[in-house]
């Protein structure tokens, strides 16, 4: 293998070779002295330079793994996170608990902030395959994140409707209500230093990391979240949120102070707090 590939991390390596190559990454991973073809390398080459400037591997590649399914991304939405599975399993008991109690004939969810619509189309696939159907909707306010995730559900055949708005402002929602709201803010404050020092998220959309009026603390979003939930829900509906390892006092004391007291906190699989689970 040529000299200027060894400082490049040896799982991303034989990830870009098993794209480039075709051939099983756990062959990539163990034969990294296999020699190219001439285009080969000249992929390599460019998708390296890619890397050692900062840029995600996500992005190089054009999709992400997520809940065992691959999702298309680009620069205009966040890659998704392993952290954001939870949120997709934390609905799922949410759901087949209310069918096994006949709650519901069919169960309405709403994703708001939908991204590359990973999490929300990953939830109706697996409710599907639970013989589960649900009315789907989801909303973003960047027209090409919509777009990112519309091509992914048209990928995937998952059955969502999609409209543009800043929260529950999307237009086609007014007068309606939701059994299961789910949503992954963005929660990045201007003095989440942990944050802003990680060089990857300089490629991500601005929007999505902070929001669209960035507040210091990254709760911003998270309020305007909870002061539409009246309008679009109903008792007995669910709201659940992903937010940052940092932010669960500030998301119990926003709770609390209007009124949510029925609620439950999630941690990720590292053992981090990450979703708060709301029955309204």
């Amino acid at each position: 293998m040529r000299s200027e590939y060894i400082k490049i991390n040896r799982s991303k390596l034989a990830n870009l070779i098993m794209h480039i190559s075709g051939k099983a990454y756990s062959w990539c991973l163990t034969n990294s002295n296999t020699e190219l073809s001439l285009p080969e390398y000249a992929l390599l080459s460019r998708w390296l330079k890619l890397l050692q400037q900062g840029v995600p591997l996500a992005y190089i590649l054009g999709f992400r793994e997520f809940f065992s399914r691959n999702f298309w991304v680009n620069s205009n939405v966040l890659i998704p996170r392993q952290e954001s599975e939870l949120l997709v399993e934390v609905a799922i008991n949410s759901v087949t608990a209310w069918e096994s109690c006949k709650f519901k004939k069919k169960i309405k969810i709403l994703e708001l902030g939908t991204g590359s619509g990973a999490v929300i189309i990953s939830l109706v696939l697996e409710l599907i395959k639970r013989g589960i159907h649900v009315n789907a909707h989801a909303t973003d306010l960047s027209k090409n994140a919509l777009s990112v995730a519309k091509n992914n559900a048209l990928w995937l055949g998952a059955d969502i409707s999609f409209s543009r708005g800043n929260w529950f402002d999307a237009f086609k929602l007014s007068k309606q209500t939701f059994d299961l709201i789910i949503v992954n803010p963005p929660y990045v404050g201007l003095n989440h230093s942990e944050y802003l020092s990680k060089r990857e998220l300089s490629f991500e959309p601005k929007l999505a990391l902070y929001g669209l009026n960035p507040s210091s603390d990254g709760m911003g979003d998270f309020k305007k979240i909870i002061n539409g939930l009246k309008e679009n829900t109903q008792t007995g509906s669910v709201l659940i949120m992903e937010h940052g390892c940092m932010q669960k006092k500030q998301i119990r004391i926003l709770l609390q102070s209007s009124g949510l007291s029925n609620f439950e906190e999630f941690n990720d699989h590292s053992g981090l707090p990450r979703l708060v689970k709301v029955r309204l």
